[in-house]
């Protein structure tokens, strides 16, 4: 309701495709449709408009929806570590995706085409839910602890 009082189009929070997603770039460009424009509208612009770097940029992003995450967390008083674990998962997205650009830049001259396609589709699913795996027995242990 706020959304839509505020102007913005109510649609599907995932992309169509995300499943067969070929980097953590085009994996994150189809989540969240909601709140994307919102992130860029009002944290990826300005600072793009302040000369700050587009790596800048995109870490303040995740940074800035990682903070969304767990504004919800920090109201009804959770844990501090569930709390710095979760923003440590966003802020590790920009760096992955960073490594992933360099190294798949490298791999895809020296590489078969049907091996690069096996390998980006490992490397995306790893980067995704190793961490977020890690991230939730964290949260786990730290809650039940």
């Amino acid at each position: 309701l706020i959304f839509l009082c505020g102007g913005y189009t109510v649609t599907g929070m995932l992309g169509k495709n995300f499943l067969y997603s070929q980097s953590l770039r085009e994996f994150w460009l189809n989540q969240n449709k909601i709140i994307q424009p919102i992130l860029f509208t009002y944290v990826y612009a300005p600072l793009v408009a302040w000369g700050v770097s587009k790596i800048g940029c995109v870490f303040v992003v995740f940074f800035a929806s990682g903070l969304y995450h767990v504004y919800p967390l920090i109201l009804l008083g959770g844990h501090t570590w569930s709390v710095v674990l979760i923003l440590l998962y966003f802020t590790i997205q920009p760096v992955l995706m960073y490594v992933e650009r360099e190294l798949f830049y490298v791999f895809d001259s020296i590489v078969p085409v049907r091996v690069v396609k096996w390998v980006k589709f490992v490397w995306l699913w790893v980067d995704v839910f190793v961490p977020s795996l890690m991230l939730t027995n964290a949260i786990y242990w730290i809650v039940m602890g």
